[in-house]
């Protein structure tokens, strides 16, 4: 694979990462958990695809303190331009990626909190204090009724 090769290849897998959190903010959006779950293991798979795509880059580079601008120093100048114009369109999908994962991760937070709290009207702030009977379901404290139970 040339260095430009690589350099496309990154881009196209943290392009690919960039659709699939979009796909994880919509899922979540309309409450798909069973797609959410799914877009999670690509997601882990496009970080995985993009870690093993930079842990080439020293090997182009060499072990510098930047090792980007001297995997790009070093390319004849018409591979440069393009190479450069293709870090810049990465760092700005990894920006939207950052922005995306948190605003995902926010959402998330506020989806456990909204369950947290519809379990906690459900089964009341004694909800520790539930046994299970003999026949395996759920029994309240004396005095204290699930809601929906008969």
């Amino acid at each position: 694979m040339t260095e430009l090769q690589w350099l496309k290849q990154l881009e196209a897998e943290t392009r690919g990462l960039c659709a699939t959190l979009e796909h994880e903010q919509a899922a979540l959006r309309e409450r798909r958990l069973g797609v959410v779950m799914d877009l999670i293991a690509e997601k882990n798979s496009a970080v995985a695809r993009i870690n093993d795509l930079l842990e080439r880059l020293p090997r182009h580079a060499g072990l510098q303190v930047d090792p980007v601008h001297a995997f790009l120093a070093q390319l004849e100048s018409e591979q440069r331009a393009e190479a450069q114009m293709i870090w810049a369109r990465i760092g700005r999908l990894a920006a939207q990626c950052q922005e995306l994962n948190q605003a995902n991760g926010a959402t998330i937070a506020l989806l456990q909190e909204y369950n947290r709290q519809s379990l906690a009207l459900i089964f009341g702030h004694r909800r520790q204090q539930l046994s299970y009977g003999a026949d395996g379901q759920v029994q309240a404290e004396v005095g204290e009724r699930l809601l929906g139970a008969i």
